[in-house]
């Protein structure tokens, strides 16, 4: 057992951890990033089946504040692959010279409070325990796949091959093979576009099929991006002015307030251009709010359905039966794959899943759907699950449980802090603002560092700790920000209400997300951190 004494740990070397490892080396303290993968990346270093990339535009999925980096990092197209981001986040480690402070094939077995020493005590698989002072996750909302529950799974009845996407081996040959994906979020999406051409036959089990829209992914041409590297100043300061910061303009008209024929231009001149963030932000103000105007956008993309999918069942099988309200996808040719006669859809709302045999699944009309390999694209336990796949927890004061402290759904106030919890600081978890995932973790980790420094200069205090009342005040305000939300109306990862786990929905994002943040960062310092307990 090694023991280590340090300032800060940070759990996690992703975007989030990344970020946090300069921002506290650049703070002067002494500090350890660790992560129980083999390398940096997070996410992106899980994930890596085929498809895979972001659905921000490029220039915007990085951080912002390096105009070097941002006028000469390498992308070619509009969106960055999987690939291309781990490459982006290593040079942002190598140019910071800070991967000699990294540790990975390091998982955080336990974190716990000491009330005595005001130290965390962290302990790690490799036998190593580090005494901190400050203790900071970013863990990221996708850390723990969610698996569905389906006889005969965990039993290995299938006699092929079972992957999670998120455990996907890239040694895996899927030439000639008849391929079953269960999910059709962005995961099952980008797979069924990227496997459609290469298998024998692909089985697509599909009980909520949802809106997705094309990305329009295109090649960048010089002109484009010397533009785009002339707007560089304007560009960062627009991101911060805007409440989602994805790199177009935030209407303020409402869908309803233009004619019939206006709206259904502006849909379409979205559609053309492409993107999902765009299509649900970019063309009116009100879609995620008024049922009315989503229905409007939830009729236009039924008839796209109905337009490209030649075969009518299978169109039928891939009509959404709920409001446009979950994270929007965005796709390279979805619906024309199924005009594909190798790919198939089995509707399992129609005719659900009754087990895994040894040569396929079996479905409750009795079919059985016989398969080679059987990729599992059923998504995370998002937000609070990482934290529960702690082996023994974290522990505050009293060595009450963070996830205990979360029953009712996981909540920090400014997406950082936790009562109970003294110097713990959480990135991109629980309220982190709704918005490009890069700039969220910037204007959350900025204000951190901004309190830290204050502190220091005011006598270090031992400890910083939001109150109880402060807190219980900050969720009551973000779930009256989301009561009028539609994504309340539909169960999804992102109100904490999707199946399994059978909790009531709660609104999990800070919605006036990074125009809102940072104001409410600057009112927070103005008043002294009144909110926070300083011992």
């Amino acid at each position: 057992m090694t023991k280590t004494q340090l300032d800060a740990l940070v759990v996690g070397a992703g975007f989030g951890g990344i970020y946090l490892l300069r921002s506290f080396l650049k703070l002067g303290l002494k500090c350890r990033a660790v992560d129980k993968y083999t390398d940096l990346g997070g996410t992106w270093h899980a994930n890596r089946y085929p498809g895979v990339m972001s659905d921000s535009y490029s220039y915007m999925y990085r951080f912002t504040e390096d105009k070097e980096d941002f006028l000469s990092a390498p992308w070619s197209k509009n969106y960055l692959t999987r690939d291309e981001i781990v490459s982006y986040l290593n040079q942002v480690v190598d140019k910071n010279s800070i991967r000699e402070h990294m540790q990975f094939s390091t998982e955080v077995l336990s974190a716990v409070w000491d009330e005595v020493a005001k130290r965390w005590i962290v302990t790690c698989s490799t036998g190593d325990v580090f005494i901190v002072k400050y203790l900071a996750t970013s863990l990221g909302l996708f850390g723990k796949n969610k698996l569905p529950d389906i006889p005969g799974l965990t039993a290995g009845n299938f006699k092929g091959r079972v992957m999670h996407s998120a455990d996907w081996d890239r040694n895996v040959d899927l030439d000639g093979k008849r391929v079953g994906i269960i999910g059709s979020g962005s995961t099952g999406i980008q797979l069924t576009v990227a496997c459609a051409s290469k298998v024998r036959e692909l089985h697509c089990f599909i009980r909520n099929p949802q809106y997705t829209v094309p990305a329009g992914i295109r090649e960048i041409t010089a002109a484009e991006r010397r533009k785009i590297n002339d707007s560089y100043d304007d560009i960062r300061r627009q991101t911060y002015e805007s409440k989602t910061a994805s790199g177009f303009a935030e209407p303020t008209r409402t869908a309803m307030s233009v004619s019939a024929e206006e709206r259904e231009q502006i849909f379409e001149d979205l559609w053309r251009f492409g993107g999902g963030f765009r299509f649900l932000w970019g063309g009116f103000s009100d879609i995620g709010i008024e049922p009315n105007s989503n229905g409007e956008a939830c009729k236009f993309i039924r008839k796209k359905i109905q337009q490209i999918v030649r075969d009518p069942v299978k169109a039928k099988s891939l009509l959404p039966r709920e409001p446009y309200a979950r994270r929007p996808p965005c796709d390279d040719g979805y619906y024309e794959c199924f005009n594909r006669d190798n790919v198939n859809i089995v509707d399992i709302h129609a005719a659900p899943i009754t087990q895994l045999e040894e040569t396929g699944i079996r479905t409750a009309d009795g079919k059985l759907h016989e398969l080679d390999i059987l990729v599992l694209a059923t998504g995370f336990e998002a937000i609070d699950g990482p934290y529960k796949a702690i082996q023994n927890g974290i522990k505050g004061r009293g060595g009450k449980q963070l996830t205990e402290h979360w029953a009712k759904g996981a909540a920090a106030y400014m997406g950082i802090f936790v009562s109970g919890f003294p110097n713990l600081f959480i990135i991109n978890g629980p309220h982190v603002p709704v918005a490009n995932v890069p700039t969220a973790i910037e204007v959350q980790a900025n204000f951190l560092m901004d309190l830290l420094r204050d502190n220091m200069a005011k006598g270090n205090s031992d400890t910083i700790e939001v109150t109880p009342e402060t807190e219980a005040k900050w969720i009551e305000l973000n779930n009256d920000l989301g009561a009028n939300m539609i994504t309340h109306k539909v169960s999804s990862w992102t109100t904490g209400g999707i199946e399994p786990t059978g909790k009531a929905p709660h609104n999990q994002f800070f919605l006036p997300g990074i125009k809102g943040y940072v104001a409410l960062s600057k009112e927070v310092k103005a008043s002294g951190y009144s909110g926070f307990s300083f011992v």
